[in-house]
């Protein structure tokens, strides 16, 4: 009986979770709770706290036999919660995807601040080690990272407001957009044009 009884406490959880996932998300996803003990210590109130109205709805008179042991559940919670987090965040990132990209390929002051940016990282390379540094294209990466995440936030509204911890994958989409929308080129310095004219 026990058994039947925490199995279907366990479901209750789990339906509980799906139903106000948001709400969960900022239970233990706050910026309070980075630290691994805050956050399986919310986890737990939050067990404890529906064993409660788990035993009261069915008229049982201990919550022992739901949930001998909230903490011993901890664990498997959270892997379920975060499985739904990341299904979560790979449906947003679906949605907001051409969002994005009709909004790079669009802003042309973008494009002109990235390649800036480009030809300053090219520029600064160490002579020293003669090689390029290890990505010469992380800066203007990240300034497309930034753009992506300002642009989520002025649109967030129109998927519902998710928990922050429902945002979508902005550093991948970043990496595929930078990747698949733009083309890299090497073009000859105008003001050099005399020196290589000379030398040819």
């Amino acid at each position: 009986m026990e058994i039947d009884l925490q199995k279907q406490f366990k479901n209750y959880l789990h339906e509980d979770v799906k139903f106000y996932l948001d709400k969960w998300c900022e239970a233990l996803y706050s910026p309070e709770s980075y630290s691994n003990t805050y956050r399986e210590q919310k986890l737990r109130d939050k067990i404890i706290e529906l064993r409660r109205k788990f035993a009261k709805e069915n008229g049982l008179r201990t919550v022992t036999e739901v949930c001998p042991k909230p903490k011993d559940i901890t664990y498997s919670l959270s892997h379920f919660i975060e499985g739904l987090i990341e299904s979560e965040r790979s449906k947003i990132t679906e949605k907001f995807k051409p969002l994005a990209v009709a909004k790079v390929v669009s802003d042309e002051l973008l494009h002109d601040k990235l390649n800036k940016i480009l030809k300053k990282s090219v520029r600064n390379y160490s002579r020293d080690s003669g090689h390029l540094n290890r990505d010469v294209i992380f800066h203007s990466r990240y300034a497309l990272i930034r753009y992506l995440e300002d642009f989520y936030k002025e649109i967030k509204h129109t998927f519902g407001n998710p928990a922050d911890a429902l945002s979508p994958h902005i550093s991948e989409l970043a990496d595929e957009i930078h990747t698949t929308c733009f083309t890299l080129q090497f073009v000859v310095n105008p003001s050099e044009a005399e020196l290589l004219e000379k030398v040819a």
